[in-house]
């Protein structure tokens, strides 16, 4: 089911897996949404997406993943993997090397000297984009590229301890409107 595009003057930001809003005294909870000041912009319901990454230390990892702002999801969670959330709808599954690799025959490239993919998760603000990437160095990550500033995005990018690449991104999509023209 699809819902129109709302216009909603009272609320502000929320993280785009996380969706609830009173609409005829109804609730929809779980769709995905962008929310920028007073637009609140509904889709189809998103479904869990479940990303699968090798670490060498499952407990140091997730201490690290909780610093960017992921929260346990111990239902998921067991000795040799660990659960944690983005929102709702986003898990990672921060797996030993040797479960990963039980479901998996490739090779593992180095990820601390191999590129392998880039994982951009959305926040709220340009002041939460430098709260969580500080936080993530903090707790072991590196910051190897300056933030990217293209004045309607901002984005900075952090390794993990085992050298996975998270970017975190504020966007102003009314800026990005005017720039490109679209809407």
């Amino acid at each position: 089911m699809y819902f129109p595009r709302l216009r909603v003057s009272a609320v502000k930001c929320i993280y785009p897996s996380i969706a609830l809003h009173l609409q005829d005294n109804a609730y929809f909870l779980n769709y995905c949404i962008y929310l920028n000041e007073s637009q609140l912009y509904y889709n189809k319901p998103m479904k869990p997406i479940f990303i699968n990454l090798p670490v060498k230390d499952v407990e140091a990892s997730m201490a690290f993943y909780q610093q960017l702002g992921f929260t346990v999801n111990s239902l998921f969670t067991f000795d040799d993997q660990k659960c944690l959330l983005w929102g709702d709808q986003i898990h990672i599954m921060l797996q030993t090397v040797e479960m990963f690799k039980s479901g998996n025959k490739k090779h593992l490239p180095d990820t601390k000297t191999n590129a392998t993919a880039t994982f951009t998760l959305p926040v709220e603000s340009l002041d939460k984009v430098n709260e969580l990437i500080d936080n993530g160095v903090k707790a072991g990550g590196r910051e190897l590229t300056p933030m990217i500033d293209e004045g309607f995005m901002q984005i900075r990018n952090i390794e993990d301890l085992d050298g996975h690449n998270w970017g975190i991104i504020y966007l102003d999509i009314e800026k990005f409107k005017q720039v490109t023209g679209k809407s």
